[in-house]
């Protein structure tokens, strides 16, 4: 996996977990924040790893089955572990994705689907 890639995905569970820890009661637990990165984990490899990445169209779609998961992931935990710096996180890790794949990212490609 790509250093700054894998740095920005850190970066947004460390901060998921920060949560839990200043919360006393928190909406949502360590494995949870864990199967979040396993989320962005696969979509991440997937892209990495295809020979279909030079397709935009395919990488699109992956990002797009990426936000859709997103979107339930966070309805199951009522729109709380996916805040406002995790959201931003999320799709600059996103777009890191997409311009390891060798493509160029000029606007917020997950704004389409996004719920979170």
């Amino acid at each position: 996996m790509n250093a700054e890639i894998e740095a920005t995905k850190k970066d947004v569970l460390y901060w998921m977990l920060e949560f839990i820890e200043d919360d006393d009661e928190p909406p949502y637990s360590k494995s949870d924040v864990e199967e979040c990165g396993a989320i962005l984990s696969s979509f991440i490899e997937a892209v990495e790893r295809s020979d279909e990445k030079a397709d935009f169209q395919w990488v699109k779609s992956k990002v797009k089955e990426l936000v859709l998961v997103l979107n339930d992931f966070n309805e199951k935990h009522d729109h709380t572990i996916i805040e406002t710096d995790q959201r931003e996180s999320i799709c600059d890790l996103i777009s890191q994705v997409i311009v390891n794949a060798g493509h160029q990212v000029a606007e917020d490609i997950t704004e389409e689907w996004r719920e979170w």
